[in-house]
């Protein structure tokens, strides 16, 4: 099983998004961006886990940011979220996860699309968007080329 591990701030809820509407609430993320990402666990067939700090907030406070980032809920993993291991990085959350949820021989197929580096984990479970825009197509098309599925429908032939 594919797994993308989610943070909320930064890519599917930039600053850009406050600079176009102010006033917004902090959990009014940006649609385009979460529809990319949905659209990535969708061609992957991956379920989706919260590593953000929003998954202190609960379930269906993270379910309210996700239904509006136009991600499907039926993509939430049944162990949705990280554990909270403080002091311990964000790094060292997803990593336990993996470990002690991954399994059998396909249990590291995994990326983590956050903000921050994460340069704990292997190049290749890491995308890395910017605080200010989000999840961007070219974090879609790298996200995809990290989970080993085509970006694109194939055409239909003539």
């Amino acid at each position: 099983m594919k797994i993308v591990f989610l943070d909320f701030d930064g890519p599917i809820i930039p600053t850009r998004v406050f600079a176009m509407n102010p006033g917004l609430l902090l959990e009014e993320p940006c649609r385009t961006s979460g529809a990319l990402i949905n659209e990535v666990l969708r061609r992957a067939d991956a379920k989706l886990v919260v590593s953000s700090t929003w998954r202190k907030q609960g379930l269906e406070d993270c379910k309210v940011v996700l239904r509006k980032a136009n991600i499907d809920l039926s993509r939430l993993h049944f162990w949705w979220r990280t554990e909270d291991l403080y002091p311990l990085s964000r790094e060292d959350e997803i990593a336990r996860w993996v470990k002690e949820r991954g399994g059998g021989d396909r249990g590291n197929e995994f990326i983590a699309i956050d903000d921050m580096p994460l340069y704990k984990l292997e190049s290749k479970h890491r995308v890395q968007c910017s605080s200010d825009n989000g999840f961007l197509f070219e974090h879609y098309l790298e996200a995809c080329e990290k989970l080993h599925v085509s970006p694109f429908n194939k055409p239909n032939p003539i």
